[in-house]
């Protein structure tokens, strides 16, 4: 498997020691180790870091006594890689129905591709290397029996420092087609009682209680606390840091670079004895899953384009790829804890003695170097502008989008002929009472959605609803909104299906939080959000045009409608001469129709993940 850019060979030096890379006898497994004591060890079965050692000999990742390591089975413990599904398959999405749970990443073999260690030592007098990258690939090519479509190619970084351990993914789709993941780090840390766990850093972060059927749950203030089955998906933003405490001192750091979600999950008693590869007996006691990924929608993926976040990641992932990273920080278990707030300005966590705590450095890249020089660090580069081609999951906005354009497309097309066709309902009217219906008429639409907005929000927010469901029914609504007053006779019934449509139409709240939940990365948003005024905006241009050229088709354009014309025969076409303002809302509800089918097919729901409370132990 080759790469863009293949790591350089460790230097061999007679006078300073260097990182130790092992491969087992029955090549089955990789082992680093660092002059300073620090160890990993990889099974090339899933790519799984099974063991991860500080300089003092703790281990830190914990791996079941039965956990199956001969490749039969995904392993139960260390830090597993899920991909590209989370949970199990959807039958409802015909090409990764035959996916196995959690993806076939953990299950696959994958290929030692080389180490690389770092240009500058942090030990004593150059004493050796501090660090140690080794990487692994696995590509489409190399699983027989795939049952997915996407073309890909993933490499996988482990590096070990003398700081923390370090694990990446680059995806790169190496195909012509489009295609949608997730990913997630699986990881295991291994705790000496679970009852005297906390997990710090997600307080002010809402999360999915899985255990609940998926209910979305609103930020609490305090930490988490374990004392029985905990299965939560929380999303937060990736520069915000997250600590595991045991008997209130830090033990674990979890730094995230574009990976938004961290999965929480321990299965406590009940659970774990239904799973026959977890030992001993109360292994449950002995770990606590703090898991970084992007599993609660989907990672778009199109075929030439790149997703990538950070500048951080121009050098590792610039060549059409999408990039993931997790920094793992071990500490003494008698370390004295740091306030939390001081850690949030740093990117990398450096370690914490018992007597002195080092401020952090700035973090560079994914594979940088710390230029330390009497405590002075490179500053982070300033990041490019954001341009609009960088903008992620444009086909879901290019979708949000012209839902928004709906709306004003299909209202303001009737201000052109209002007054008209109230007029129509009624020749014998005075033109003051026309007035007065037109503000009844106007009005009936906005106090009708006023009434049933919140209604719409609830629904949106629920398991049982959702934001797709509420925009597909407000597009159908305004639909039949636009059909029914269109072909209205009178002034009751135009006011009840002005009333219907605004009834039914939940769309601009939901329209403008999906786009929040779809874009989720600041810098994108300030683009983001201008693209749902600006074609509003379209919209109230473009409608009242429409409305006045289609107004009465009859009379305007006799030789294609009128008596003995192109398209309307001896007699002229009959339904536009007995209703002549229905043409600009039959044409409304043709874009309004199209709208719901590309929402239909072709958005994507954001507020639910797969539920993981039916997991039958295979978690």
């Amino acid at each position: 498997m080759e790469r863009a850019k293949k790591p350089s060979a460790i230097p061999v030096s007679p006078v300073a020691p260097a990182p130790q890379v092992s491969i087992s006898d029955d090549n089955s497994r990789v082992t680093a180790s660092l002059p300073t004591g620090e160890r990993v060890e990889i099974l090339l079965h899933g790519a799984t870091v099974i063991s991860w050692k500080s300089a003092t000999g703790k281990e830190n990742i914990f791996l079941s006594s039965k956990a199956h390591l001969d490749g039969s089975k995904p392993v139960r413990g260390g830090i597993p890689l899920v991909f590209p599904i989370f949970g199990k398959p959807d039958p409802n999405i015909p090409e990764l129905s035959q996916l196995v749970q959690h993806g076939f990443a953990r299950s696959s073999r994958w290929e030692y591709l080389g180490k690389s260690s770092s240009e500058s030592s942090k030990l004593p007098n150059n004493a050796g290397d501090s660090s140690v990258k080794l990487d692994f690939g696995l590509e489409d090519t190399m699983i027989t029996d795939l049952k997915w479509n996407g073309k890909f190619s993933l490499i996988y970084s482990v590096t070990l420092s003398t700081e923390d351990l370090e694990t990446s993914i680059v995806v790169r789709n190496t195909g012509a087609g489009n295609y949608s993941f997730k990913f997630l780090f699986h990881s295991y840390f291994k705790v000496n009682e679970i009852s005297n766990v906390a997990v710090s850093g997600l307080e002010k972060s809402p999360f999915q209680d899985q255990l609940q059927g998926n209910k979305r749950v609103d930020p609490t203030p305090e930490a988490i606390t374990i004392d029985s089955e905990v299965d939560r998906i929380y999303t937060a933003s990736s520069g915000q840091p997250v600590s595991v405490l045991e008997n209130g001192k830090t033990i674990y750091h979890v730094q995230r670079e574009n990976l938004r979600d961290v999965v929480v999950w321990n299965p406590w008693e009940a659970k774990a004895k239904s799973m026959a590869d977890l030992g001993p007996q109360d292994a449950y006691h002995r770990f606590i899953c703090v898991e970084a990924g992007h599993v609660t929608d989907w990672i778009q993926l199109e075929g030439g384009d790149s997703w990538e976040d950070e500048a951080s990641t121009r050098d590792f992932a610039a060549d059409g790829s999408t990039y993931g990273l997790i920094e793992l920080r071990s500490l003494p278990a008698n370390s004295p804890t740091r306030p939390f707030q001081e850690q949030e300005d740093s990117k990398r966590m450096h370690p914490m003695v018992e007597d002195e705590i080092p401020d952090p450095p700035t973090y560079l890249s994914s594979h940088s170097e710390f230029e330390d020089e009497e405590n002075n660090f490179t500053p982070k580069q300033k990041e490019k502008p954001v341009k609009w081609r960088d903008l992620p999951n444009k086909k879901q906005l290019a979708i949000l989008t012209i839902a928004r354009l709906s709306e004003p497309l299909s209202q303001t097309s009737l201000q052109a002929y209002m007054f008209y066709q109230l007029k129509s309902f009624d020749p014998n009217l005075p033109e003051p009472s026309i007035y007065f219906q037109a503000g009844l008429l106007q009005a009936s639409f906005t106090a009708a959605q006023f009434l049933t907005a919140l209604l719409w929000g609830r629904f949106a927010d629920a398991d049982w609803g959702g934001r797709k469901t509420v925009l597909l029914i407000g597009i159908l609504g305004a639909s039949v909104s636009c059909l029914g007053y269109g072909f209205s006779s009178s002034f009751r019934s135009a006011v009840f299906f002005r009333m219907l449509g605004g009834a039914m139409n939940g769309n601009p709240g939901v329209t403008k939080t999906m786009v929040s939940e779809i874009i989720m990365e600041k810098k994108f948003q300030s683009r983001a959000f201008v693209l749902l005024p600006m074609c509003f905006n379209i919209g109230v241009i473009i409608g009242p045009i429409m409305g006045g050229l289609l107004a009465s088709p009859v009379e305007n354009y006799p030789s294609l409608f009128g008596d003995n014309s192109l398209l309307g025969g001896k007699h002229g076409v009959s339904w536009m001469r007995q209703w002549p303002y229905a043409l600009p809302n039959v044409v409304a509800a043709i874009y309004l129709f199209t709208t719901a089918m590309a929402i239909f097919f072709g958005l994507q729901e954001v507020t639910c993940s797969p539920t993981l409370s039916d997991r039958d132990g295979e978690y």
